[in-house]
């Protein structure tokens, strides 16, 4: 099988920031141009950041509403939008 990368989601550092996952592992898109990307972070807490604390409200489920592609801005020509 062979492809070409489209686009890039989210930061390559794991974290609970905006734009950053954990262990992403599903994905999914709405007819409203909204992207679903479920984390799990849950599991996989303690195997990431083994001597942190797992917060309190962890997201599983990330919403990235009306996900677009821009113009290209990584090393590898591909860069999607995450709106603020």
């Amino acid at each position: 099988m062979s492809g070409e990368r489209l686009a890039t989601i989210g930061d390559c550092v794991a974290g609970t920031g905006p734009g950053q996952f954990i262990a992403p592992h599903g994905i999914a898109l709405d007819s409203q141009g909204d992207m679903y990307v479920a984390d799990v972070a849950l599991s996989t807490w303690s195997q990431c950041f083994p001597e942190q604390p797992m917060p309190p409200k962890l997201r599983t489920l990330h919403k990235l509403r009306h996900v677009v592609a821009t113009a290209p801005s990584s090393a590898d020509g591909s860069s999607v939008a995450f709106p603020s």
